[in-house]
């Protein structure tokens, strides 16, 4: 199962932020339920992110992420980023249900050494790259499924993985809140029992960050080899085998979409395409 992380996106981005979240106040709900036709441009930055064969679309009341390679082929990619952003000031959560069905056994057209994964992530929009909070459910070719929760702090990396076994569908809800007062992020996730944390907190007053900064709320997929490298057996997600589904953003704030509305697509595409572009290896 793979982390994923952020690459440097310079002063450009450092700028687009300023130019995105300037005068963003008021906290707010975001819903999906990605029940009608197509993924709703009032909240979510679009187009989705793609790299290599992969795809995130929104069919059968769910958003399903679709990916296949070669012998060779870099890992496929895909994300979403949510319109409702996280304040410094206020507590806010992001949650939605994951869910892997490879059938049993899981996956059986992945190929050796290969993984799928889902996660949800929040970070800020212009750190570098250098700072990302993160919680992710992923099967591994070889392994099985696991659970992930990793931390980004000043470009150092810590994480923790936890065993689900072998058994397919996994299904989960995935969460990280954030407390305004300790200025700690939290992940959790519910298979059914109620929300347990998982992994470790991060206090952000660590992040080399701007205390005006915002909180990106993102979600991203990846499909191809675990370590990272070229794919050594082909692999392929298929319809209906990663989904996600039943997103809540609350104490957010909503994104204005000003006159400006096509620079602005073009800075969020760029913010999560610098967002993805950085994949390291979760099996160490």
């Amino acid at each position: 199962m793979n982390a994923f992380k952020r690459c440097a996106c310079g002063a450009a981005l450092a700028l687009s932020s300023i130019l995105l979240f300037a005068g963003v106040g008021a906290a707010d709900t975001v819903t999906d339920d990605f029940s009608s036709g197509s993924i709703d441009p009032n909240k979510w930055f679009l187009p989705p992110f793609t790299q290599g064969s992969a795809a995130l679309t929104q069919t059968g009341g769910r958003l399903e992420f679709t990916a296949s390679g070669n012998v060779g082929d870099g890992q496929a990619q895909a994300g979403l980023l949510s319109k409702g952003v996280g304040l410094q000031t206020a507590n806010f959560f992001a949650q939605a249900r994951i869910t892997l069905d490879g059938g049993n056994p899981p996956f059986p057209s992945l190929g050796a050494g290969n993984v799928v994964g889902l996660a949800l992530a929040v970070d800020p929009g212009a750190t570098g790259g250098d700072d990302s909070y993160q919680v992710a459910l992923g099967y591994v070719s070889g392994f099985g499924f696991a659970l992930r929760q990793e931390t980004k702090s000043n470009g150092t990396v810590t994480y923790t993985m936890d065993s689900l076994g072998n058994t397919s569908p996994k299904e989960l809800f995935l969460r990280i809140e954030f407390d305004a007062t300790t200025k700690a992020l939290q992940a959790l996730y519910d298979a059914g029992s109620g929300f347990t944390a998982v992994g470790s907190s991060v206090d952000i007053t660590d992040w080399n960050i701007d205390p005006t900064e915002t909180l990106g709320i993102y979600f991203f997929a990846v499909a191809g080899n675990a370590s990272g490298d070229p794919a050594t057996a082909a692999f392929a997600v298929t319809s209906g085998q990663a989904r996600i589904d039943d997103f809540t953003a609350e104490g957010v704030a909503i994104i204005p979409e000003p006159a400006l509305g096509a620079p602005l697509a073009l800075l969020s595409l760029a913010l999560i395409r610098a967002t993805a572009r950085r994949v390291r290896a979760a099996r160490r």
